[in-house]
């Protein structure tokens, strides 16, 4: 069973990218909760699904695993309009910086 921790990171501009700036406050994923402010995480881009569009009325969202150093992993979502901007930059396999992100928790399942 693999460990997706109990929160993800939701866009409204989704992730801030930036490949080897130092952050204020760099965090295993493990350490950081929806009251994290001013952090910074290196992850890697373990997973990543194909957009989804929900029936009814929900908004266009894309899941992807993130991984940190330590093998920690978090489920991102990118939503709407974010999904195509983000579409050439975030990569399988690549590493990226995170910085400030919305943290939300979630139920484990």
């Amino acid at each position: 069973m693999r460990d997706l921790g109990v929160f993800h990171a939701i866009s409204e501009v989704f992730l801030r990218l930036c490949r080897s700036q130092m952050a204020p406050n760099r965090f295993s994923i493990s350490n950081i909760n929806w009251q994290s402010r001013k952090w910074m995480a290196e992850v890697m881009v373990a997973e990543k699904s194909l957009p989804k569009i929900p029936s009814g009325r929900g908004r266009p969202y894309q899941m992807l695993i993130l991984q940190d150093i330590e093998g920690k992993q978090v489920q991102a979502t990118i939503f709407g309009n974010d999904i195509n901007l983000l579409s050439n930059t975030l990569k399988i396999y690549h590493t990226y910086s995170i910085t400030n992100a919305t943290v939300n928790t979630i139920a484990e399942h």
